[in-house]
This record gives C-alpha cells, structure tokens and sequence, in this order.
C-alpha cells in the first residue's frame, strides 16, 4: 500500500502511547517480532521489512499522574494538514493538539471526532513511501470503529477523508446492528459499528500475524488478557481482541485455515 504526500484517507502511521515505553516495546515486539529503529533515543519506530510503521512516545509524567490512558493512535494522510483541521473542526471534532510540524518529516495534528474517538492526520514532507500491504504479517491488518453513532461518524469520516462505503453487514444488536466495511482506491481498510453502551468511542487496531494461536499464546504469557476470541470473521480471518499488559486494546489477525 502506498502513502503518497498528495494522498488522502491511508493509514499512515501509528502512535503508541505509553506510562512505560520499555515495558511496550518489550511486549510488542515478542508478539508481533517488529524489529526496532530509533528516529531518536526518545521514540523508537517498529518496522516490517525495513518499512517505519510508527513509533512508541513515553506518556509525560503529568499526564500518567493524571489519569492518560495508555492506547493506540492512528494517523491518516491528508494534503494539508491546516485545511483538514479546520474541515474536522466546522464537521465537529474537537482539536486535541496542533498542527505541528515534525522537522524532516511532516505535519500533523491530533483530535477527537465528533463522538469522542481520538485520531490524527498527517501530510508528509517527502516523497510517495512504500509499506507493506495490510496482508502483511507485522503490518496493521484492520482499523475499527467503535463509536456511540454510526450514521454520523460515517458522515464525518467519508467527508473528511473520501472513505467510500464497501458494504455493509448485519451484527446482532447486542453487538452493533450494523457493521459498516470503508474502502479507499478499493482496498478496504476497516469498519465502523454502534459501540456497547459504557464504552467510550475509540480506535481498535487489528495486527495482523501469521500464526493467530502462536501470537495469543506469546501475548497472555506476557501479561495481556483475552477479551473476546479467537473466532473467524466473514472473509475467513480469524480474530482475537485482549488488553496488554498496559491497558490498552488491540486486537490480532491472521488469515484463517
């Protein structure tokens, strides 16, 4: 999958922030085999084949004392970094942090959308970068939404970033009603439903491994916690969701058979 500078709606990048950068990156890379690469001695980057998928920051000291959840955030690529802001704000996101700019690097800023879930925008500041296909073990396989209105989180994201509607599928309502499948440039890059009631509107990424059982294995050893799973999902993935060692969800994913 390609990234481009003149790109908009890829999942460019992924933040972990963390109260123990040490502890993460000890975690993740024995689930997930990421090898490591130091932008700077603060913010260690993982790779998959030589490619930077994003990068681990030490939460402040202030901000773990006062409560900062430890989670993951992504990042998608916009043109302009100032007129994306300034759409998400009038389609009514709240602005969290920036724009700012990352010397050698890019822009970025972070906010909340509409209903509360976190995310970022990014426009580079170098030519088109190459990454591994979602497909790819060690790359971020799915991108889910779970958020307190659906309807008007589609909107807000399919004006922002040009995500157009692949398909939709029918959950109990127990579980969301509706599952809404977004494409960009026809790959499908994840879905969006009704979140439970209690649950705050958040990201859940998907990592993607070769070996779902091997990788649950590896990561309940290590401290995480089963959440829900493992169990296939239409198209033949199968899935399992936990909460690491940190407190933050993910979720891992490998081809089923």
């Amino acid at each position: 999958m390609i990234c481009d500078p003149d790109s908009t709606g890829c999942f460019a990048w992924y933040d972990y922030d963390t109260a123990d950068k040490d502890a993460s990156l000890a975690f993740y890379t024995a689930v997930m085999g990421w090898e490591i690469k130091a932008w700077s001695p603060e913010y260690p980057m993982f790779t998959v084949g030589g490619a930077a998928l994003g990068g681990f920051r030490q939460l402040p000291e202030q901000a773990v004392l006062g409560g900062c959840p430890n989670s993951w955030l992504p990042y998608v690529s916009v043109k302009d970094v100032d007129v994306a802001v300034l759409q998400a704000v009038g389609l009514g996101a709240k602005l969290h942090m920036g724009p700012r700019d990352i010397p050698g690097a890019g822009r970025f800023a972070v906010f909340q959308d509409p209903q509360g879930a976190f995310v970022a925008v990014f426009a580079s500041a170098g030519p088109a970068v190459e990454r591994p296909h979602m497909d790819t073990p060690g790359q971020v396989g799915w991108h889910e939404l779970a958020t307190s209105d659906m309807p008007a989180a589609w909107e807000f994201y399919s004006a922002l970033f040009g995500w157009k509607h692949s398909s939709d599928m029918e959950l109990p309502p127990a579980m969301g009603g509706t599952y809404r499948l977004f494409n960009r440039r026809d790959d499908n890059l994840g879905g969006m439903f009704q979140k439970p009631q209690g649950v705050p509107s958040h990201w859940l990424l998907y990592l993607r491994v070769a070996d779902l059982d091997g990788a649950l294995a590896t990561a309940t050893d290590k401290g995480a916690r089963l959440v829900n799973g493992p169990m296939e999902v239409p198209g033949g993935d199968r899935v399992a969701q936990l909460v690491d060692p940190q407190g933050a969800m993910f979720a891992l994913v490998a081809s089923g058979g």
